[in-house]
Order: structure tokens, then sequence, then C-alpha cells
């Protein structure tokens, strides 16, 4: 039984190149932003239509997920359900962003985050 939504993987280069240009970092930056928001919109979309926590309850539905967005209310859930879900991860993350950034900057830079790698974990976390 399918258990998720599958959507087609859509042009993502070409997609992004219009949107920010020919960049080859724009491009790549706006390429993981359209994957990561249509891996959320593939999860609210089947948190709401196959598992049972959407308006029609505990029913699987097995329409393609572009359909299902078609539709005025399911479209209107899913986006609330992410925009809700970024509120909160912007009020988890905001207060850390100092930390967060640099645990990114010792992560790019050594690849790990270990004694091994030799960065002090306690040093990158406080």
């Amino acid at each position: 039984m399918k258990r998720h939504l599958d959507f087609p993987e859509p042009d993502l280069r070409a997609l992004a190149a219009a949107a920010v240009g020919p960049s080859a970092a724009d491009l790549d930056a706006a390429i993981r932003l359209a994957r990561a928001e249509a891996r959320a919109t593939g999860l609210a979309l089947s948190i709401d239509a196959t598992c049972g926590l959407g308006a029609h309850g505990p029913v699987w539905r097995d329409t393609p997920g572009a359909l299902l967005l078609r539709e005025p209310d399911t479209h209107d859930r899913v986006r609330t359900r992410i925009e809700t879900a970024e509120d909160r991860a912007t009020a988890i993350l905001a207060p850390n962003r100092g930390l967060l950034e640099g645990m990114a900057e010792a992560l790019t830079a050594a690849r790990e985050l270990d004694e091994a790698a030799g960065i002090p974990v306690t040093e990158v976390v406080g």
C-alpha cells in the first residue's frame, strides 16, 4: 500500500535559473530551496491526505498529490500547515542563530563536529 504521495521531479535547474539568474551558487541554493519546499509540501499533504490527520479523517486517498492540491480546501490546509511549521521553526531557531551559524561554519570547515576532526564540540555549542 502506498503510504506517501509522490510528486514528479520538476526541472529544478530551469526553474531556479529563471528565478535567480545564471550564478552557479545562486542556482544551487535555489535548487536546494525548491527541493526542500517540495519535500515540505509532500509531507504536509501526506499528513492531510494519507495519515488520517486531515479534514477527511482516517481515510487514505489514492489521488495524486498534484491533483489534491488543486482542491482549494486541501491547498489551504496544506499551506497553513507549512506556514505554521515555518513560524514554529523560526521561533525555535532565531534565538540561537549565532550558535547555529557557528556550528555551520565549523562543520563546513571540518566536515565533522567531533574531537577527532580537531573541533571540540563544547567550543562550538558553548
